[in-house]
């Protein structure tokens, strides 16, 4: 239905960088806890150590105030996202995927320099995740970004065993990461994080 007869003026034109993508036969567009998955396929098979910081440079920038990162994004987006924007796929537990999928990269790459790039990211998000552990110990589920792995829809709110799982292995990943990078107090207190969810965890829900 587009009428290119007047010339291109009136549209506007983008070109994204690499990135890992869910397949031709979806929807083609990253899916940040899909890259954990495939991080090492590309390493292993394709030696494509390209694609995967491009996409996680992708998702540090759709990264919402409140240190959120969604879940999914359009490549060719050129706006920031605002507060209480939480994206295509509102998830705390995809938003905590970032943390391993870069811990892994550094493992097989010691790129550290892409690490200090986007440190701050990060950070930004296990505080951000942070704010959701209630005295217990337990990461409380809220209802705004309650989409779960497999029902896709606004509602898995609570304390579950294998969200907490995931905000605890974040928060263990962000210490190797502040490790790796020197950042001394924060891989103190990241792994303190990940060890007050991991015992509530045994505690609680086990």
């Amino acid at each position: 239905s587009d009428d290119f007869s007047q010339g291109l003026d009136a549209y506007d034109f983008t070109r994204s960088a690499p990135f890992v993508s869910d397949g031709a036969k979806r929807d083609r567009l990253p899916w940040i806890g899909d890259l954990d998955w495939a991080g090492r396929n590309i390493y292993y098979a394709f030696k494509d150590f390209v694609a995967m910081p491009e996409s996680l440079r992708m998702f540090a920038f759709h990264q919402n105030p409140e240190g959120y990162i969604w879940g999914t994004c359009y490549p060719e987006n050129a706006q920031k996202p605002q507060i209480s924007e939480y994206g295509y796929y509102e998830s705390d537990i995809f938003s905590a995927w970032i943390v391993p999928t870069l811990a892994d990269y550094l493992l097989f790459t010691d790129d550290k320099a892409f690490c200090k790039e986007i440190y701050k990211n990060i950070k930004d998000d296990v505080d951000y995740l942070w704010r959701f552990v209630e005295a217990d110990g337990l990461f409380n589920q809220r209802y705004a970004t309650s989409k779960g792995l497999w029902d896709h829809t606004l509602n898995d709110m609570g304390k579950f065993t294998y969200n907490n799982l995931i905000i605890s292995e974040a928060f263990s990943e962000a210490s190797y990461i502040a490790g790796q990078l020197g950042e001394l107090d924060d891989e103190k207190e990241f792994l303190n994080r990940k060890n007050t969810v991991r015992n509530a965890i045994k505690k609680y829900l086990v």
